[in-house]
């Protein structure tokens, strides 16, 4: 990925062109590689983390920062994670389950949600009031509450893609396939 990532980057500063790029990352160590199931996952993902932080460094047009997705699995070392990205200098946002399909195996229970909620409202707190990430952490603690009916559009609907690792391309975690960069 990294060679490619590159090429990428540098093609579209050629041409001042921003890019932003987010590596998933779903927890420190051990809890990375539990939620997607590789080996050694967290070490290759923190070569990746790390070369992308560098090209960063050394590109003005490129923002480079993580995200992770919390549920269940993952929900206590979301603040971990946090600390973990912040002792770095990199920037991470944080997402919630919104897989109707994958809610009933990864979703949450009361106490996950409480947990949930708290830690939403955390991040809303350390934000600035213009921040449009601390709006989106305010939305989730407010889905949390009161039955996970989305009122705020997905940004990605015009703002961006999902890219998989496996070259798939997505306008958001939750809509159909779009095609495939291969």
């Amino acid at each position: 990925a990294i060679p490619m990532l590159t090429r990428i980057v540098e093609f579209l500063a050629a041409r001042d062109v921003l890019v932003s790029i987010r590596v998933s990352l779903d927890g420190v160590g051990d809890i990375h590689d539990q939620v997607r199931h590789v080996k050694s996952g967290f070490a290759k993902a923190l070569k990746t983390v790390e070369a992308l932080q560098a090209l960063a460094a050394r590109t003005p047009s490129f923002q480079f920062g993580l995200a992770a997705t919390i549920f269940a699995t993952n929900l206590e070392d979301a603040e971990n994670l946090l600390a973990w990205a912040r002792a770095r200098d990199i920037d991470i946002v944080f997402n919630m389950l919104n897989n109707k399909e994958l809610e009933a195996t990864i979703g949450f229970g009361d106490r996950e949600e409480q947990y949930m909620r708290k830690f939403f409202l955390d991040r809303v707190r350390e934000e600035s009031v213009l921040s449009g990430q601390a709006f989106m952490y305010l939305h989730y603690a407010d889905m949390i509450a009161n039955g996970y009916h989305r009122t705020m559009p997905c940004p990605f609907q015009s703002q961006g893609l999902l890219l998989n690792p496996n070259g798939d391309l997505f306008y958001c975690e939750n809509s159909n396939r779009i095609g495939n960069v291969r």
